[in-house]
């Protein structure tokens, strides 16, 4: 078993799939990134040392992630979208978006070192909508 499964509690589980939630909501543009602000892996209170980003990455902040080309194409594309507050605005922010729920699902055990498709999220969303995890209402 390797490192990064054992240091994966429920806790850091939970919200590894609710970042998830919040990208495939942004995604289909149903809310918005505000950065850490409204992250659950950045509001665990963990720091990045204790996010499966960083064990994954080895940077701090999201660094060579889609996060990242996301957050850069929304400074030099769109002056609408403050620092902390992005959303989809164009066809490059949806590939964007899409490309960080393949990068965070990737994450989660049972689906780490698998493809990533569209009918893999479509049926992630169906299992956690069985579950009682809903995402029809736009963040506010």
């Amino acid at each position: 078993m390797n490192n990064e499964i054992l240091k994966m509690n429920s806790e850091i589980l939970k919200a590894l799939h609710g970042s998830v939630w919040k990208w495939i909501k942004v995604w289909l543009k149903l809310g918005d990134d505000h950065a850490g602000c409204n992250c659950p892996l950045c509001q665990m209170g963990q720091g990045c040392a204790g996010c499966p980003i960083y064990w994954n990455t080895g940077k701090y902040q999201c660094g060579n992630t889609p996060w990242r080309e996301w957050a850069d194409h929304h400074s030099y594309m769109h002056s609408t979208s403050s620092f902390h507050k992005r959303w989809v605005e164009c066809k490059e922010c949806k590939r964007l978006a899409l490309k960080e729920v393949k990068y965070l699902m990737g994450l989660l055990p049972g689906y780490k070192g698998k493809k990533i498709t569209l009918w893999t999220i479509l049926i992630y969303v169906l299992k956690q909508r069985r579950r009682g995890h809903f995402i029809y209402k736009k963040t506010p």
